[in-house]
């Protein structure tokens, strides 16, 4: 059996609407020196899947809280909720006959506790390996898909925070044997390399591989960035030439529009009609009945003319309603 297949695994996190979801777990089936067959499950399916070793260290990292056995048993469970392919039960019925006995909860705790030190997990199963405390400061190793190894350090109360899920039960000696194999493909630094060692036989080839793989992933990380900054350049640059074309292809601004009002008076001139008036036809009967200047065919012809020649002749019937209103109208002028 591979020392591969004594770990279950957890795909890469995802996270939706600003929250992190926990990841799909995983167990290898089968693996060699060059690839792994590892079984696993999406939001719809449990499906087999063919990888290198590279991609899937790169893609899927150890879950210490759970173990092969428990893994294969949750997805054999996923069947009758989830579609899956024929080649998953066979794969998983077999992992769960091949599996060797695991440490027991003693047996893990002194391990640990020989060791002076740790693992961990936080709320997504990621896992780290504490490797000291002093002045309120922790020391440890994470473990983070696609990332090289380091030393690093957190205020007690933040790794706390962070790492919610003490595995005493888990020896850290085991953790840092499959650490040395990711380290091997991500890369690490001498710290953790140093670190590690201190848990878990590390070969000088295997040291010198991960140092090599951090320095060839620091320089892809440079290119990569520098490629990214000639990018931007160049966008930025096509963005200046563009807005100079724009600018000396403008057309000189059209002139201001007249307000709504000069624009309806000039159309109603246009087409023959008269502007709109400032007072109602009634109005102007009873203002001109009352001035007592004009005749009632006289006031009749300003109304027509004001107002149009669809105008009626109601000189007489406003003569009779401002009476029967008491404004005492003059009487009609000769």
């Amino acid at each position: 059996m591979s020392h591969l297949q004594r770990f279950a695994y957890r795909g890469r996190v995802r996270s939706y609407a600003g929250f992190e979801l926990l990841a799909a777990e995983a167990v290898v089936a089968s693996a060699t020196a060059e690839r792994v067959t590892v079984v696993t499950a999406s939001p719809t399916r449990i499906h087999t899947l063919e990888l290198t070793v590279d991609q899937f260290l790169t893609g899927f990292a150890p879950d210490l809280t759970s173990t092969p056995e428990r893994a294969a048993r949750a997805l054999l469970a996923a069947r009758h909720c989830l579609r899956a392919g024929p080649d998953v039960f066979a794969p998983l019925t077999r992992i769960l006959n091949a599996l060797p006995q695991e440490p027991s909860m003693a047996q893990s705790s002194a391990a640990n506790s020989q060791r002076g030190v740790a693992c961990h997990a936080d709320a997504q199963r990621r896992t780290c390996i504490e490797l000291a405390r002093f002045d309120g400061v922790v020391r440890f190793i994470p473990l983070e898909s696609g990332r090289a190894f380091d030393v690093q350090e957190l205020d007690e109360k933040q790794f706390a925070a962070r790492y919610v899920h003490p595995l005493p039960g888990h020896p850290a000696t085991r953790a840092a044997a499959i650490y040395v194999e990711y380290a091997r493909h991500l890369g690490a630094t001498e710290a953790a390399i140093e670190a590690l060692a201190r848990l878990t036989p590390i070969t000088r080839e295997d040291a010198a591989r991960a140092t090599r793989k951090l320095v060839e992933a620091g320089v892809s990380a440079t290119a990569a960035a520098a490629k990214a900054e000639e990018k931007t350049a160049a966008q930025a640059s096509k963005a200046a030439a563009q807005a100079l074309r724009a600018a000396a292809r403008k057309t000189p601004a059209e002139p201001a529009r007249a307000p709504v009002a000069s624009r309806t008076a000039a159309v109603q001139k246009m087409l023959g009609q008269r502007p709109a008036p400032k007072r109602s036809a009634a109005a102007a009967y009873r203002e001109l009945i009352l001035a007592g200047e004009l005749t009632d065919a006289q006031i009749y012809a300003a109304i027509v003319a004001e107002f149009g020649p669809d105008q009626k002749n109601y000189v007489e019937w406003y003569r009779r309603d401002l009476t029967k209103k008491g404004a005492n109208p003059p009487a009609p002028k000769e």
